[in-house]
């Protein structure tokens, strides 16, 4: 489906409309890793501790907080890139002319990190097939909403069909893990507030490692595009 969802926007904007796709997606990876802080991944941790207890009531403490937490997360690196979309354009395209654009990704960095919350829960509990269909089905969405988009308004449907993907994946993730968990907890607060302090101190190790590998991607796209021009990233994606 990547490829096709590709082989489309090169179609109908050729090389340089490739490269503009990879350099948002750049953006928007290294936003949502930084902005994440490895919640999902530590929140798998305490899913599966749980699950592995068979302590119902646990789960569902450790749903809510690894929901919580995510969703409060995306939401600050959301504005986050909106208030900085003027100097991140310029430093990824040398003009802010693509800053408008940035800020619509902003969206895409919050529902990234809510899907990510919800696919935790699946992962946690050893969901596998409901994994599959999540992939599957927000795949499928995202390119039918990608190429619609991008054949309606050409290049500038390329960050909202960006925002859609990643709309599309949280939709599908919800209709599975809510089927799964409610995530209401018999805790409350009081059993949640002390789950964030362990989300965060074991999800930053996890954020420090996948770092390394967006920050790279973005260096590299960037130096491209910046010395070689939107077509030859579009080859390099």
């Amino acid at each position: 489906l990547g490829l096709v969802r590709t082989k489309f926007v090169a179609l109908l904007l050729g090389p340089a409309g490739v490269g503009l796709f990879g350099m948002y997606g750049a953006i928007v990876d290294l936003a949502t890793t930084i902005a994440g802080l490895g919640v999902s991944s530590s929140g798998v941790r305490q899913v599966a501790e749980a699950a592995g207890e068979n302590d119902r009531g646990r789960i569902e403490v450790a749903a809510s907080a690894t929901r919580r937490l995510s969703l409060a997360l995306g939401a600050l690196g959301g504005v986050a890139l909106i208030a900085l979309a003027g100097p991140v354009s310029r430093v990824t395209f040398g003009t802010e002319s693509h800053a408008i654009a940035v800020m619509v990704l902003g969206a895409a960095v919050f529902l990234r990190c809510a899907a990510w919350g919800e696919g935790a829960l699946l992962q946690g509990l050893r969901r596998i097939p409901e994994l599959a269909l999540t992939s599957v089905v927000g795949a499928l969405a995202a390119t039918v909403g990608s190429i619609a988009l991008v054949w309606w308004v050409g290049e500038a449907g390329i960050a909202p069909a960006i925002v859609f993907a990643a709309a599309a994946s949280l939709v599908a993730t919800l209709w599975f893990s809510r089927r799964v968990v409610s995530g209401a907890g018999t805790g409350g607060d009081t059993a949640r507030n002390a789950l964030y302090s362990s989300l965060l101190g074991l999800g930053v190790v996890f954020m420090a490692g996948a770092l390394g590998q967006h920050v790279g991607a973005y260096v590299v796209r960037t130096a491209i595009f910046q010395e070689l021009g939107a077509d030859a990233a579009g080859h390099y994606h």
